[in-house]
């Protein structure tokens, strides 16, 4: 008998760690111009997905900038945006303690929108 629950709960923690795994989701936040403050809109749409989703636990987090400017400014404004984001989520969700972070400046123009690229993704799961 003690065998078959321990099989039980192995299985069940295997399930728990695939659909972890399969559950990983991605949303992004938003910075104005040379900044790494948010706007008062920007705290709204994020405390509005903490609710949303009050039991994540965030695994990686990538900030980005514009093209304006040099690699090196960009690079140092993405991680101050990175920890602006990661102070305000701190003791408000689980941060996973193998947390990846990376910033990327200039050298990695995603969109010709500008305004789309002054922002941090955030890669999180839940169960």
């Amino acid at each position: 008998m003690l065998k078959k629950i321990h099989m039980h709960l192995i299985l069940l923690l295997f399930c728990l760690i695939t659909f972890k795994g399969f559950s990983q989701q991605k949303q992004s936040f938003y910075f104005n111009y040379n900044e790494s403050e948010f706007t008062e809109t920007e705290k709204q749409k994020i405390d509005a997905w903490l609710n949303l989703h009050p039991n994540l636990t965030v695994l990686k987090v990538e900030g980005f900038c514009d093209w304006v400017g040099n690699n090196q400014y960009n690079n140092d404004l993405s991680d101050k945006r990175i920890h602006t984001v990661l102070n305000y989520l701190k003791g408000k969700v689980t941060i996973d303690q193998a947390i990846s972070t990376k910033s990327f400046g200039r050298e990695f123009k995603q969109n010709e929108i500008q305004d789309l690229n002054r922002r941090v993704d955030v890669y999180f799961t839940y169960l």
